[in-house]
């Protein structure tokens, strides 16, 4: 039953690799070796459907892997709101570019490490690579996700800094609910990095 649950979950990792890499090949040949640069309303669709995929997390966290099916939920489901906000954006090339950047190399971070888990060949660079890239990672994107939120509200619909227009005032929950899930998301991440680093340096003891 081991080598079947490690078969599946490789497949699975193999093909989102695979599929994060091309889309990671095609943002920056679009970008910088083409003349008209990285269209995102070409790549969105992919975009979404690569990321979609990952809700298949939730099912496999009962019986294959040990992943928070609610973090799971909120991490793909963000993403892909962002990814749908993101197209209605007015401008602001770079953030999009950058957005997408991290979102692809984020899970390019992470593949390799539970190929490697999967075949059993667990390998102390990858698993560091796997826990503490989000260090980084997360607050450039949280930081584009923010610029993709300004940029539909104040820039796209143009909404008026006015305390009597409603646009204005729903931005301001909003706000507060996203600085929340970021805060959440961000403090489980570190939770997990700081007890793996832990494993990890206990391990390196002893080698």
């Amino acid at each position: 039953m081991g080598a079947l649950k490690d078969m599946i979950l490789f497949i699975y990792t193999l093909i989102l690799f695979v599929l994060h890499a091309a889309g990671f090949y095609q943002l920056f040949h679009e970008e910088f070796l083409t003349s008209q640069g990285f269209q995102y309303h070409q790549m969105v669709g992919y975009l979404m459907i690569i990321t979609a995929i990952q809700y298949l997390d939730i099912p496999f966290s009962f019986f294959l892997t040990r992943s928070n099916p609610v973090v799971v939920f909120m991490q793909v489901s963000g993403r892909m709101f962002v990814l749908w906000v993101a197209s209605h954006m007015s401008g602001w090339h770079g953030a999009r570019f950058t957005l997408v950047a991290v979102y692809l190399l984020s899970e390019l971070c992470r593949g390799p490490y539970y190929l490697a888990t999967c075949l059993r060949t667990p390998n102390r660079h990858l698993t560091w690579i796997r826990y503490n890239a989000f260090k980084l990672l997360y607050p450039v994107g949280f930081s584009c996700e923010a610029l993709v939120f300004l940029n539909y509200w104040f820039v796209a619909k143009k909404t008026p800094i006015d305390y009597r227009n409603p646009h204005f005032l729903a931005a301001i929950p909003f706000t507060v609910f996203f600085l929340s899930i970021v805060t959440y998301l961000f403090r489980s991440m570190s939770r997990k990095a700081a007890k793996k680093n832990l494993e990890l340096e206990k391990l390196a003891k002893i080698h």
